[in-house]
């Protein structure tokens, strides 16, 4: 795409200086997570950190379940037990203690 020709949004900075996050999938006990962590903390991030989004389900793989937790820079679904906030708290935890990266 033509940087001259493309449609500026307002407010939102060239797609070049954009920050940019990695995507991840993975399991964690019982369940499957996917995310999008950012190498350093964002402003829309889980508690102002790097996680900005993070949707957790029960089971593995193909035979994954029901959603526990959705977060997308905004609460989609809250962990709605205690086990189920331990789980996204742990998930989320260690998605943060990533070492940073360059994307």
């Amino acid at each position: 795409m033509d940087k001259e020709n493309s449609k500026k949004q307002p407010g939102r900075p060239p797609a070049d200086r954009r920050r940019k996050g990695m995507r991840i999938k993975g399991s964690w006990g019982g369940f499957r997570f996917e995310a999008k962590v950012y190498d350093s903390s964002v402003k829309h991030g889980v508690n102002g950190g790097r996680v900005g989004k993070l949707g957790i389900r029960e089971g593995r793989g193909a035979d994954a379940g029901q959603e526990i937790a959705s977060y997308d820079r905004v609460w989609i679904k809250k962990p709605g037990t205690d086990s189920h906030r331990h789980v996204f708290e742990n998930i989320a935890g260690e998605l943060e203690a990533l070492p940073p990266f360059e994307v």
